[in-house]
């Protein structure tokens, strides 16, 4: 028996800090987006920490996470580039944590 034919999937995953009224709104902009562009998204809570050269300490977040199924193709990339600019912009962060394909990147509101 031969299985179907289907596209290469990857997962790919977004990581933004919530728990204030700015943050909860992007959250919710963030989630509009992938399930539109994606078809859908899950969900878990999780604690994030880095260090602040600033502030000379570490700093603890309360994070969510967010797993998608996407095609492994350079448009669904850029339009998740795109998803994570927009939220690091709503959130009003230096950065946002994204994964595709088992790369790791940092994404700036550029």
């Amino acid at each position: 028996m031969e299985l179907p034919k289907t596209p290469i999937m990857h997962e790919a995953r977004i990581i933004l800090p919530f728990g204030t009224y700015k943050l909860d709104g992007a959250c919710e902009l963030l989630e509009l987006s992938l399930g539109r562009s994606f078809g859908g998204w899950t969900r878990t809570t999780g604690k994030g920490a880095w260090f602040s050269a600033e502030q000379i300490k570490m700093v603890y977040e309360d994070v969510y996470v967010y797993d998608v199924e996407m095609p492994a193709s350079v448009t669904s990339w850029q339009e998740l580039r795109r998803i994570a600019r927009n939220a690091c912009r709503d959130a009003e962060q230096e950065c946002v944590y994204v994964r595709w394909n088992g790369e790791v990147n940092f994404i700036g509101r550029e």
